[in-house]
Formats: C-alpha cells, sequence, structure tokens
C-alpha cells in the first residue's frame, strides 16, 4: 500500500498541476492495482483498488472531465479493471497454493522415478544435473539410467513426448523395460526392440482407458570396460571404460 500511495501522490500532483484541460493523468491510475495483483495478496489489491477509485473520485469531482459522459465511462473502467485484478489475484495465489502442496509429492515421485545422481556402476561414474524447465513439473517426461551389464555399462538418456504427470506414465514403462533388459541383452538393437515393445504396450493399455498415445525420444550408449596394456607386472588387470 506504501508502494501504491507513493505512486499515486506525484500522479495527482501533475494533475493538480497542469493548467491545460485536455492533458489528464488521472486516468492513468485504474492500471495501478495491476502491479499488487501480480505481487501482493487479495486483501492488498483489494485495498488498492478502493483507494485507487477513492482518489479518481475525489480528483474528478474538484476538476471535472470536460464532458459529463467521460467522468462515467473513467469510473466504470476502472470499477472493471479493479475487478479483473482481484480476481486475477485470488486465481494466482490458488496457483501457488496448490503448487506448495503439490511440491513435496513431486519430489518424493521424482526420487522414486529417477536415481539421484551421480549413479556408480563398475567403473563408470555417471554424474551431471537434472533441473525441469518447468519450476511447476519436477516429474514427467525426462528419463535417465545408468545399468551394469556383462556387456558393458547401459546408458539411457531420454524424453517423453508431452510434460508433467501426463507424461510420467510412458516414463515409467521405459524405465522398468530398460532397468529389466539392460543386463539381459548382448546388443544395443535387440535393448531397443525391447523398449520399443513396451512403449507399444503402454500405448495400447493408454488407448483403451481413452488416453493419448506417446512416443519416446531416447540416447541409448553402450560402455564397454576394455583392460589397459601393463607395462609392469600387477596382481590385478586395471580396467578403464570406453565407449
Amino acid at each position: 500500500m506504501a508502494y501504491v500511495v507513493a505512486v499515486t501522490v506525484p500522479v495527482v500532483l501533475l494533475e493538480l498541476t497542469i493548467d491545460d484541460s485536455t492533458v489528464r493523468l488521472i486516468p492513468l491510475l485504474i492500471l495501478l492495482p495491476a502491479f499488487p495483483a501480480v505481487v501482493g495478496t487479495v486483501r492488498q489489491t483489494a485495498c488498492a483498488v478502493g483507494w485507487v477509485l477513492i482518489v479518481i473520485t475525489a480528483v474528478l469531482l474538484y476538476r471535472p472531465l470536460p464532458a459529463s459522459y467521460d467522468y462515467g465511462i473513467g469510473m466504470l473502467l476502472a470499477v472493471v479493471l479493479g475487478v479483473l485484478c482481484v480476481v486475477s489475484c485470488h486465481g494466482r495465489i490458488r496457483r501457488e497454493r496448490e503448487l506448495t502442496r503439490g511440491r513435496p509429492t513431486a519430489v518424493a515421485l521424482q526420487r522414486q522415478m529417477l536415481r539421484p545422481l551421480p549413479i556408480l556402476t563398475d567403473r563408470v561414474i555417471v554424474d551431471g544435473v537434472y533441473l525441469p524447465v518447468e519450476a511447476d513439473r519436477l516429474v514427467g517426461g525426462d528419463v535417465y539410467e545408468a545399468v551394469a551389464s556383462p556387456y558393458g555399462t547401459r546408458l539411457l538418456f531420454g524424453d517423453v513426448q508431452g510434460k508433467g504427470l501426463p507424461a510420467i506414465g510412458a516414463a515409467f514403462a521405459v524405465l522398468s523395460a530398460f532397468r529389466e533388459a539392460a543386463p539381459r541383452e548382448p546388443t544395443l538393437t535387440a535393448l531397443v526392440d525391447y523398449l520399443e515393445q513396451a512403449v507399444v504396450r503402454h500405448n495400447a493399455f493408454a488407448q483403451q482407458t481413452g488416453k493419448p498415445e506417446r512416443f519416446v525420444t531416447a540416447l541409448i550408449l553402450s560402455c564397454a570396460s576394455t583392460p589397459r596394456p601393463r607395462h609392469r607386472p600387477s596382481t590385478a588387470a586395471t580396467l578403464h571404460p570406453t565407449c
């Protein structure tokens, strides 16, 4: 409210100082409640709307507009924009509360779905930073995994079509299929075929339940461990990952 009053005072002083009747600054105050609607509470926004209406009414009674209908139009616009500001502020606060309530559940679901980095498999360390593009969607279509197998470390980096919780079903299907088939399939092509079958099965089930089908774009790598040539006798071979 201090900010609203601080902005109002110079506008009113300029309005009363300017002698030209064609230059009126007071109608600009109808836009002032939009600022507390973005950062403030509903009560603060409503107080800002009431303050602006009082100031505009007092100034226009002291210094009327050239036409009487201009006063009615100005007050109508001030009331309509004030109501819209209060409604938009209420909707913003409600969305923020829903996000706050759902954030712990989303964080727990993400921890169950994606293993925390870094991931260590044999002699390979997979490290990085995972940050969702949108803060209100902590889980969704982004998937990654590293699994040790007799054929080397298998890596999966993928993205499911869609965002948020609607895409999490396909993400779970791909992750579970990769974790199951990566230690078993001898070639990457066989592993990719198994993942493809998992996505097909998921889409078939989604179609039966009336949900849209989704595709998955993924990069699958294999890091094989090969022995390094020994230049001196040693009791154990040192392995280095090669992709």
